[in-house]
């Protein structure tokens, strides 16, 4: 999910898999070999994505497209430094708060158009817009200068803190000083769009190859709905020249469809994401297993729209009643970490770690929370209604939703139903409030705690699916924006982070560990420090 504001190691067969994450699922048409002519990579994503416009899409399975057809001013490379994309260098001054990038002269659009500083400028500004802000608007409004007044109406777009100084020349000025803007900057979201082609096309623009027109190492060549993506290398990219790979096919699994059965067939070269128990009974896979420890957290969404669930108590019972490490060891099978905090533990500001690693988790305490829940009944405020938990129908999201299910039940006496949906019906539900409890993750999309936090402001993703606002907590999200004073800053995070999971709006699970299969005749690729897939540089041995 990402926010509306959203090292690679290979290991051992047995450390793998124990280190194994959530949610599988995709898949291969049957038409692949059709399409592989010895320099293409294919490979499976979980599911088919259902957005692929850049600035609005909210889901990890759009990532892998999106990063290779489209290139944001720098990325994240290996090391997890900031290098160059389709700027050729940047300039910060006024302590943080001005960014000046040089786009490249050699860039151009897929279609061989020119690329320019007022392609990013016209892209920031519908991400933007007043009249209808797209879904990742908050990766911009809590820095770029003006954003909020401009948002509302306020404010002029000649006077937000966007500017295109002529073809080649981008500033951005936030707000306050903002050290970590770069990184926010390389994430793919943030790439430029085509505005005139999604103007004349509509929001249908980016289901078609002939509108899909990107400036990244790839172009969309292909789009076999509800079987595949086809992307072919970009004559036009400025950096043509490393890309080795002839074209990628994104598949998507099929219902029913083994998809360790198709790499075993060799009609796949690699899947996005496997569960322990899909690996389990595969020894013979160990040489093509990665894994890596993701900034990525799964966690309980709370509807706030129910009134049993505005009862604080009744927040609190159930938080008390989960059992994290039993949920990370008996259940995903040792796929996370389990922590009680919402921000990874990878997570730093100012090289200080954002929580003390010895206080991740607490053991759940039953009594204490029967207790509650007995109160609650005597009181009426508890109905034999059951309580509603919704899940992903693949993964172990399902199972982990089931076992916390059988805890309420036989720990507290509560009613309790699970009911699990394929990602897009899920996603489209808890948008719609139409749950009690609802299985959710969210990776980071750049290396600080904002990526998260910023879901709970006033327009921010999580907020509109937990129907619940702080005032508070935007203000005091200003405040430490606005602070220059780093060790200041930290601890205002962590206020912030606290004033989601004392009162027990959210209950975070566990920070995941990811692990995926991948031919060993594929080199050159890796996942870089926000865990997204880069292929531009692999090759076929």
């Amino acid at each position: 999910m990402k926010m509306n504001t959203k090292k690679i190691k290979l290991f051992s067969l047995s450390l793998a898999l124990a280190l194994l994450i959530s949610s599988c699922q995709a898949g291969p048409p049957d038409t692949l070999d059709k399409e592989d002519n010895g320099d293409t990579l294919r490979f499976m994503l979980l599911e088919e994505p259902k957005e692929l416009d850049p600035t609005e899409a909210n889901e990890s399975y759009a990532s892998p497209v999106i990063y290779h057809t489209f290139e944001p001013l720098l990325v994240i490379d290996q090391n997890g430094d900031l290098i160059p994309a389709a700027a050729s260098s940047w300039e910060v001054t006024d302590n943080n708060r001005t960014f000046t990038f040089t786009i490249r002269k050699e860039a151009k659009w897929s279609d061989g158009t020119a690329l320019t500083a007022y392609d990013f400028a016209s892209t920031y500004l519908r991400i933007l817009s007043p009249e209808s802000p797209t879904q990742n608007s908050g990766l911009l409004s809590p820095y770029i200068l003006g954003a909020t007044e401009y948002m509302a109406g306020n404010l002029d777009a000649a006077d937000l803190g966007i500017k295109a100084l002529d073809n080649h020349t981008l500033e951005l000025k936030t707000t306050s000083p903002t050290p970590y803007f770069l990184q926010v900057l390389a994430f793919s979201n943030l790439s430029p769009v085509r505005v005139d082609i999604v103007t004349e096309n509509g929001e249908q623009w980016d289901q078609s190859a002939q509108s899909y027109i990107g400036n990244g190492a790839f172009y969309m060549s292909t789009y076999d709905f509800g079987k595949k993506i086809v992307l072919k290398k970009n004559p036009n990219y400025w950096n043509a020249d490393s890309v080795r790979l002839e074209s990628i096919i994104f598949s998507f699994r099929q219902q029913g469809q083994d998809p360790i059965d198709a790499f075993l067939e060799d009609t796949i070269d690699g899947i996005y994401e496997l569960t322990a128990n899909e690996l389990r009974i595969h020894p013979e896979l160990e040489p093509d297993v990665y894994t890596h420890i993701a900034p990525s957290t799964s966690f309980i969404v709370i509807n706030h729209d129910r009134l049993l669930l505005k009862n604080s108590d009744f927040r609190r019972a159930i938080e008390m009643a989960i059992d994290r490490k039993k949920i990370v060891d008996q259940v995903i099978l040792g796929a996370g970490i389990p922590s009680k905090y919402l921000v990874p533990l990878t997570y730093t500001i100012n090289a200080e770690p954002f929580h003390d690693f010895t206080e991740l988790d607490k053991a759940p305490d039953y009594q204490a929370a029967k207790l509650i829940i007995d109160d609650l009944k005597a009181r009426n405020l508890i109905t034999d209604k059951p309580l509603r938990i919704f899940a992903m129908d693949s993964g172990p999201d399902a199972d982990v939703a089931n076992e916390i299910a059988h805890d309420l039940e036989t720990k507290l006496g509560l009613a309790v139903e699970v009911s699990t949906y394929p990602w897009a019906e899920l996603f489209s539900k808890s948008m719609a409030g139409e749950y009690d409890l609802i299985m959710l993750g969210f990776g980071g999309d750049y290396p600080h705690p904002m990526t998260f936090l910023s879901n709970f402001i006033e327009d921010g993703i999580l907020t509109d699916i937990l129907n619940w606002h702080n005032p508070e907590f935007d203000l005091l999200l200003s405040e430490t924006l606005q602070t220059t004073d780093e060790k200041i800053a930290l601890e205002q995070f962590r206020a912030l982070e606290a004033m989601i999971l004392d009162d027990h709006h959210i209950i975070n699970l566990y920070h995941r560990k990811k692990v995926n299969l991948m031919s060993s005749r594929i080199k050159g690729w890796y996942r870089n420090s926000i865990s997204m897939y880069v292929f531009t540089h692999a090759y076929i041995e």
